[in-house]
């Protein structure tokens, strides 16, 4: 079985949104599973969805999950040490979600990336950092480095 670190998981409203081996995701931390089925709602074509199954055969993946409101969807700035395998948002805001593979689970990993806020009006920047045995958010510490000088 593969490590999945969840950094944030789908409210009770959402949660048919991201099954892992077929069960709801419930917590944030580290999970073990063998496959991830991602149903993820496209607002702009009403009832379909963006819909992929895979089976997890690397070691450590991370999962981010976003409910959002605006018309564009998050985008990932940012990695170290892990490469993106999926993603999905529509530009018509509702959810996004996205599962990374860590290339070298023994060593840490880091992934940045922007959330649009309310109707896009503002981003809000993200950072996860971690290893296999759990993660932090860091998002503080990006803020920080990525502000201008005045």
């Amino acid at each position: 079985m593969a490590k999945i670190i969840v950094t944030n998981f789908p409210s009770i409203w959402h949660q048919d949104d991201v099954l892992v081996d077929g069960k709801f995701v419930e917590k944030t931390g580290v999970i073990e599973a063998t496959y991830i089925k991602f149903c993820m709602p496209c607002r702009a074509r009403c009832s379909s969805e963006a819909a992929a199954t895979f089976k997890l055969t690397g070691q450590l993946y991370i999962l981010l999950y976003e409910s959002y409101n605006a018309r564009a969807s998050p985008i990932i700035k940012k990695t170290e040490n892990c490469e993106e395998i999926w993603s999905y948002g529509d530009g018509h805001g509702k959810r996004w979600a996205a599962l990374l593979k860590v290339l070298d689970p023994t060593k840490p990993w880091q992934v940045d990336y922007n959330v649009p806020g309310h109707h896009g009006h503002y981003w809000i920047y993200k950072r996860f950092v971690g290893d296999a045995n759990g993660f932090r958010d860091a998002s503080t510490e990006r803020i920080y480095e990525e502000a201008k000088e005045v």
